[in-house]
């Protein structure tokens, strides 16, 4: 069997695409035991002091660069090339430090917080006018440890309201930001942003919301972040339609007082799922899968599970990541096979 290029894009534990600075978590969930045990695989110890090092580095998004390097040393000492792509800094990232993928293994920095990494890794390869070097990408994300057969798109914007400061009480001498904004909310909220029998309804999230400087000023402004995850597509401008929806609304409330800006994104993403011995599923959450373009076969894997992600219990059990070994063998067995 002849090995073909095969890109293993195993990023971590992320999360839906979020626009905040992160932080990291308190770790109290004691330390991982490889004690012996006459059923272990042979390649435990090593998996776990792996697991092990990288959990213990600080990297949250903007600040990638020391886990980066213990990275590109560690394959490196294992006799793997590890090149470095640098990325352009980013809110997080400290006065003078570097921000890079090491990216020969497909390793990127950033999907937290916009996918830059993943983009920057994409449209280097694309400005090479070549095409793609792989035909199969496995990206980790925890999965359940089943195969995704898609995911939702997202839509991440911020919309800031113009209104009028006046005396909470004469409010008819001023135009509240603040009821703008609530008013809008409240009809996004009652309205079919957009759905599928696949991926069900397009979901909006408020989750950020501000305006005013006291009780008794009828707000002059008013700022709002939200997220909608994306149900419909095509993948590339379905989160486009959904914009357009929300812009309808924000235009009947009142058309001269809202302003949306919006980060890119993506609508719905299909990802191959038909490999024998997987359970499959679909996912809420946003991936760097979109971000990575070509034409290529896409699978989307991994341990752990999504709902106790960026939360203080998060973890893994050791069961875990074991069967997440045996399971990307069989997943680049598979993509091999399929290729020859």
């Amino acid at each position: 069997m002849r090995l073909l290029p095969i890109v293993a894009a195993l990023t971590g534990l992320p999360a839906a695409l979020c626009l905040q600075e992160q932080a990291p978590l308190n770790r109290g969930h004691g330390k991982l035991d490889g004690a012996a045990d006459k059923h272990a695989p042979p390649y435990r110890k090593a998996l776990l002091d792996l697991h092990r090092n990288l959990v213990s580095i600080p990297s949250v998004s903007g600040a990638e660069f020391d886990v980066g390097q213990w990275l590109v040393d560690y394959l490196i000492s294992r006799g793997f090339r590890a090149d470095v792509q640098f990325v352009a800094p980013r809110e997080g990232t400290p006065e003078g430090a570097q921000r890079f993928n090491p990216h020969r293994r497909g390793f990127v920095v950033g999907e937290e917080v916009a996918g830059d990494g993943m983009i920057t890794f994409s449209d280097a390869a694309l400005a090479r006018g070549e095409p793609a070097p792989w035909h199969s990408v496995i990206f980790g994300e925890p999965t359940e440890s089943k195969l995704v057969c898609g995911h939702k798109g997202a839509l991440f914007c911020e919309i800031k309201v113009a209104g009028q400061a006046a005396h909470s009480g004469y409010p008819w001498l001023g135009k509240s930001a603040n009821e703008m904004l609530v008013r809008a909310v409240a009809r996004i909220l009652e309205t079919d942003l957009g759905s599928s029998e696949q991926y069900g309804n397009t979901t909006f999230n408020l989750g950020l919301m501000e305006g005013g400087v006291a009780a008794n000023v009828v707000a002059a402004s008013a700022t709002a972040k939200f997220g909608a995850r994306v149900a419909i597509g095509p993948e590339k401008d379905g989160h486009l339609i959904v914009k357009k929806r929300i812009q309808a609304i924000l235009d009947e409330v009142d058309k001269d007082a809202f302003e949306i800006t919006c980060n890119p994104g993506y609508g719905t993403v299909d990802c191959n799922c038909d490999v024998e011995g997987f359970e499959t599923l679909t996912v809420n959450y946003g991936t760097d899968v979109a971000n990575l373009k070509g034409n290529f076969t896409r699978y989307l894997y991994g341990p752990g599970s999504i709902l106790v992600a960026h939360g203080e219990n998060e973890a893994l059990t050791v069961g875990d990541l074991e069967l997440a070994v045996e399971n990307y063998e069989k997943l680049i067995l598979h993509a091999l096979n399929k290729k020859s």
